[in-house]
């Protein structure tokens, strides 16, 4: 029986290299889980797989989710899908093994880069020898949640100790491909590297960033005299490879990225990461500095924010020594100096997250054009403009301006 659903075409043949000949599909329950306003680069169905035994005739079912494209010609192209798809179905597919196979080499390793759904199946589409994305692309994961993840509130934020468990998942998914570099370099120049691409520095930021930045900025008079002095706003550049550091880079990690798992009591048990379509090989603190800044509640973050920065380096660092690597070329100081020197372009990344993503306007905007900035701004609630004036008056303390 050839199994097809209205969302996906030949299921069962996208499933054949993980069922084999030992289970058949019985049944497909299909729900759409992405929301207006939320995954404009896919759409996402949530797929309740149930598969029989073909010797025992037991049943499963494979609780999954399935990332399509969009169905919007224009979202297809502002999010670029012939690469984003394929780098994402290479993390999965080469970039995930390979990264295992290296932590097997190493005797007594008692923790592993697992941070990631499990994948089921992924195809590009339905014609033989092409590579072109087409509409019967698909990539099959597990579904999180019926394991107990789940996001937390965008506009709540992180706490302290569940902002360390992400911070201890992020040191590892640096750490690795980092070791990787330096120990096997070639390895990582194969099978890492043909899936980094540099989306914001290809795509850019919305046109309407800056004047928005302006405006919002120009509303708190200390704010405002900072940003009178720095005069390069528009020519910020992103800054990726800088040595030693250069890595894997996740270059999207913000709440709606990351899944987290919480006990009875409500402590943090485990994180996932999630959505690897945009991923580049730069500076960690890429990651660091836009997950602390749009993710973690400004309440932690003017109380911890030395901290954070201090407990990623140290779990990183610590994963480096793990693969035998000397970390004095990785010291604090030098950590320091990459969020110097990506600082102005991520600061306006994160404020294009913050205004747009987690305090946007509820259901997204049109693909058809974003409204007036003046009537944007008039939108967002003032917990947001609050985080972006003292992330501006912080960083700028910091020095990490410097370079406008």
């Amino acid at each position: 029986m050839n199994w097809s659903c209205k969302e996906i075409r030949k299921l069962d043949e996208l499933l054949s290299g993980y069922l084999g000949n030992s289970a058949t599909i019985k049944d497909v329950k299909t729900s759409q889980l992405s929301k207006p306003g939320e995954n404009y680069g896919s759409i996402i169905y949530g797929l309740e797989i149930t598969v029989e035994n073909n010797e025992n005739k037991t049943e499963e079912t494979l609780h999954t989710i399935a990332k399509v494209l969009p169905h919007d010609e224009l979202m297809r192209e502002l999010f670029r899908v012939q690469t984003t798809y394929t780098n994402e179905m290479g993390f999965y597919k080469i970039i995930v093994p390979t990264v295992s196979e290296f932590q097997k080499e190493l005797t007594g390793l008692t923790s592993y880069l697992d941070c990631f759904p499990k994948c089921f199946a992924a195809r590009k589409n339905l014609l033989e020898n092409n590579d072109r994305i087409d509409d019967d692309a698909v990539l099959l994961l597990e579904n999180l949640k019926h394991r107990g993840f789940d996001n937390i509130d965008k506009r709540k934020g992180f706490d302290i100790e569940t902002t360390k468990m992400v911070l201890r998942s992020l040191a590892q998914f640096h750490g690795v491909p980092l070791a990787i570099k330096i120990k096997k370099p070639n390895l990582f120049k194969e099978k890492l590297l043909p899936f980094c691409t540099d989306f914001y520095r290809q795509n850019g930021l919305m046109p309407q960033v800056i004047p928005l930045f302006k405006i919002i900025t120009s509303e708190d008079p200390d704010v405002k005299e900072i940003v009178s002095k720095l005069e390069r706003w528009e020519g910020a550049q992103r800054i990726l490879l800088r040595e030693p550091f250069s890595t894997l880079v996740h270059d999207d990690v913000w709440t709606n990225n990351t899944m987290q798992k919480f006990d009875s009591n409500g402590d943090p048990v485990a994180n996932k990461m999630v959505d690897f379509q945009i991923l580049s090989h730069g500076s960690p603190a890429i990651d660091l500095f836009f997950y602390l800044w749009t993710s973690v509640s400004l309440e932690h973050i003017k109380t911890h924010f030395d901290y954070f920065l201090e407990y990623y380096h140290e779990h990183l660092t610590q994963v480096l020594e793990t693969y035998g690597i000397d970390t004095t070329p990785f010291s604090y100081e030098a950590f320091l100096d990459e969020i110097h020197a990506i600082g102005p372009f991520e600061m306006l990344h994160a404020f294009f997250f913050i205004v747009f993503a987690i305090h946007g306007r509820e259901g997204g905007y049109s693909t058809a054009g974003l409204p007036d900035v003046s009537d944007i701004n008039s939108t967002v609630p003032i917990e947001a403009k609050e985080k972006v004036w003292y992330m501006v008056k912080e960083c700028y303390k910091r020095g990490w301006f410097r370079s406008l």
